[in-house]
């Protein structure tokens, strides 16, 4: 599914290539943005394609090592 997000805080890092991004403080940014997901159908293939794949970079095993070992260092 093609996303919209704000380009503030951590949600482009979450979003990565699969995202079109707006000034959380720009109206028309943000109505932009949506027309372009709206109405171009190529733009919108290929987001709902590149999230499948930035989905694929986040799953429980990883955050559940990588929760484990964050926790090992500062305990060491």
């Amino acid at each position: 599914c093609p996303v919209i997000v704000s380009s503030s805080a951590a949600l482009p890092e979450v979003a990565g290539l699969a995202g079109i991004y707006f000034d959380p403080n720009d109206e028309d940014g943000l109505l932009n943005s949506m027309k372009r997901v709206l109405f171009d159908q190529n733009l919108k293939n290929e987001l709902s394609m590149r999230s499948i794949e930035q989905s694929a970079m986040f799953d429980w095993r990883t955050t559940a090592e990588l929760t484990a070992a964050s926790y090992r260092r500062a305990v060491n």
